[in-house]
């Protein structure tokens, strides 16, 4: 699992929370139009949560989308080189000093 500036996540093999930094987020914007409750984990919405896990299998394949690591795409892309996805994600400052991240 990345621990660095850019995040995986799967669909197929997902345990419901893909990386320890992006978890799945499933929201009921009609009981609760804030967000403020992610319902990835209740019961009740377990038959749409591997509706949508079936979709998104299914449209990934259709687009030959592989949903590698994120490291994958860094290296295939040629962007490891950029500050920004190799540092640890959390608190840190500008190469410059002139701002500090709200991370903690």
């Amino acid at each position: 699992m990345l621990s660095y500036g850019t995040t995986t996540v799967t669909s197929e093999n997902a345990d419901r929370h893909p990386s320890e930094y992006a978890p799945w987020l499933l929201y009921d914007n009609h009981a609760d139009p804030y967000q403020k409750n992610n319902v990835i984990s209740n019961a009740s919405y377990a038959k749409l949560l591997s509706l949508l896990d079936r979709s998104l299998d299914a449209r990934l394949k259709q687009l030959g989308d592989s949903f590698l690591p994120a490291a994958e795409y860094l290296k295939r892309d040629s962007l490891t080189h950029y500050r920004e996805v190799n540092v640890k994600v959390g608190h840190t400052r500008s190469p410059w000093g002139d701002w500090e991240s709200t991370l903690t």
